[in-house]
């Protein structure tokens, strides 16, 4: 894929990446804006770096200092695009974890329009496309893997303009050996988590984070917080919440039995340390891929998006969690 006008990019130490006109293919890549998708990413760009082709990486103002960081030798540019600012929403710079939760709305049902005024379809398919209609949806929400076959792929191969599409992964095998034959050190660990692990035997404790994305209240943190405590294990946890205090009975409690983490954790790393004997996790797709490539066992707490799917699926069909 080409990009007009990436002679200006932001190249990352290691440098020659970005520039035009050398006849080589170029890759452009625009991950989702989480460090937890941003990761996988960073791999896949320096393999295909180190096969010869140009790779550019999308990313915001905020972002670019940890894809800096992450890309210390591999021939990768970064292209910083801001994003315009709005005096109703958060700062452009600022990453998605800081965003404050939406409230919920405060609208009364009794000024909600009646259900007479309502139009019965907010769309029509008529004569709109050469596909066949979607089928009828389940009228059951009983299971949360319930799905309509008619879904994977319309008749007479229309869909997707004829690309081909490859599975690749888990990209954190191949940094592993990358990282082993170019002498890298991939664990930028501020915090201390692998230290800490050190001191502990092997299966010992138990690693937990929850992502980047879904909103755990402070509550449910505390709630948390004691069951860990009450396992009787040692616990590293990576804990998103800025505003997260707990009691001070329990926080002694936590103070002696694990160690909490509010910035960034090498969990890849964390998940092949020896002394980690399981991983409490939201499920989100790429820590379930870390944690089985590492042969850990899962605690699966589900929040959002796909993530009740991988549940379901570790527990009922792998037998991993």
């Amino acid at each position: 894929m080409e990009m007009g006008g990436v002679g200006n990019d932001d190249h990352s130490s290691g440098g020659g990446g970005g520039g035009g006109g050398d006849g080589r293919e170029h890759v452009v890549m625009f991950p989702f804006m989480a460090k937890g998708h941003t990761v996988p990413v960073i791999h896949l760009a320096g393999a295909l770096s180190r096969r010869g082709l140009r790779v550019t990486i999308l990313t915001t103002p905020a972002n670019a200092p940890f894809l800096r960081r992450s890309l210390p030798r591999r021939r990768v540019s970064l292209l910083s695009l801001p994003f315009p600012s709005h005096p109703r929403l958060p700062p452009a710079s600022s990453p998605p974890t800081t965003s404050p939760p939406i409230p919920p709305t405060s609208t009364p049902p009794s000024s909600a329009p009646p259900r007479s005024s309502a139009p019965r379809s907010a769309a029509s398919y008529s004569n709109s496309s050469p596909t066949p209609p979607p089928p009828p949806l389940a009228r059951s929400a009983s299971s949360p893997t319930s799905y309509s076959p008619g879904f994977y792929r319309g008749g007479g191969g229309g869909g997707g303009g004829g690309a081909r599409a490859w599975l690749v992964g888990p990209m954190s095998l191949l940094a592993a050996r990358v990282n082993a034959e170019e002498e890298e050190d991939p664990d930028h660990d501020p915090e201390g988590c692998l230290a800490w692990l050190d001191e502990h035997r092997p299966g010992e404790a138990v690693y937990v984070a929850f992502g980047t994305q879904a909103h755990v209240a402070d509550a449910q943190l505390d709630e948390a917080a004691h069951g860990l405590v009450g396992s009787g294990h040692p616990f590293l946890w990576a804990v998103r919440s800025e505003t997260w205090a707990p009691p001070a009975p329990l926080a002694a409690q936590i103070q002696s039995r694990g160690k909490i983490v509010r910035g960034w954790a090498p969990q890849n790393a964390i998940l092949g340390h020896v002394a980690v004997g399981g991983f409490v996790t939201h499920c989100g797709w790429n820590s379930v891929l870390e944690s089985l490539s590492a042969g850990k066992p899962m605690l699966a707490w589900p929040m959002i998006a796909e993530q009740v799917l991988n549940a379901k699926h570790l527990a009922e069909i792998l037998g991993a969690g």
